[in-house]
């Protein structure tokens, strides 16, 4: 019930998926007192002889600020990006020696 709705199938599949490797690894969304909170799970699943499951343990981080953070850069980065290539001025950057970026404006 705490996880969040958009990701319960993406849960449940990688769950069955760890029922049979023995590891589970997923970053998903869950609701905490009404608020929407990231988390990132891993597992190991211990199997008896036979390959029935038997326990499971692991830890579960918040990584919602981390997510939050993550979000803001690719905006701004997504506004960088539209700045350079609309932008009437040649833009050229060089990286190691490498070009690393050339704006439309440069290009011509």
């Amino acid at each position: 019930e705490s996880i969040y709705p958009a990701d319960l199938p993406l849960q449940e599949a990688t769950w069955a998926q760890a029922m049979e490797t023995g590891r589970y690894q997923i970053e998903h969304r869950v609701l905490v007192h009404g608020a929407v909170r990231w988390v990132r799970v891993k597992a190991e699943i211990r199997h008896d002889h036979a390959g029935r499951p038997l326990q499971a343990f692991g830890i579960t981080q918040d990584i919602t600020e981390q997510r939050h953070a993550l979000d803001a850069l690719r905006e701004s980065r997504a506004l960088y990006a539209g700045l350079l290539d609309t932008s009437p001025d040649a833009i050229l950057v060089v990286r190691d020696g490498c070009v690393a970026f050339v704006n439309p404006a440069c290009v011509r």
